[in-house]
């Protein structure tokens, strides 16, 4: 059975609602910096990614989503932390890029895929924190 949201806020369908409400305790105001903050963030890392691909560094790339990874977990993005842990054991288990590119390409595409409902669930927040204030 569903719980009700303990928030007036209510969390796009692909974040975590409860999960959110337990990890920020009504404070919408820190939710609305982390998920700013991430977004800086994981936008940052992913051209440090790219470029240390195109090196051929698999562990540089692997370390990167590494540090990213919790982001996704501080804005309810369960799924895409567990695809971005997916693909860190792919990093371990791969001897060179060329045999990563379609994953690399995958996870690329779901992680800005998820800067995008990040961006505007923030947008959301600030929304909803300026008009309580």
């Amino acid at each position: 059975m569903l719980q009700e949201p303990r928030t007036e806020f209510v969390f796009s369908d692909h974040f975590h609602q409860l999960y959110l409400e337990d990890l920020y305790d009504g404070d919408l105001r820190a939710a609305e910096e982390i998920f700013l903050s991430s977004i800086r963030t994981i936008s940052s890392e992913l051209s440090v990614a790219s470029v240390l691909f195109d090196q051929g560094n698999v562990e540089g790339v692997r370390k990167v989503y590494h540090k990213i990874k919790p982001l996704f977990g501080y804005v309810g993005l369960l799924s895409v932390q567990e695809f971005v842990q997916q693909f860190e054991e792919e990093c371990t288990q791969t001897a060179g890029t060329s045999d990563l590119l379609f994953s690399f390409n995958q996870i690329n595409e779901v992680v800005l895929d998820a800067v995008y409902l990040i961006r505007e669930e923030q947008i959301k927040l600030r929304t909803f924190n300026n008009k309580r204030a």
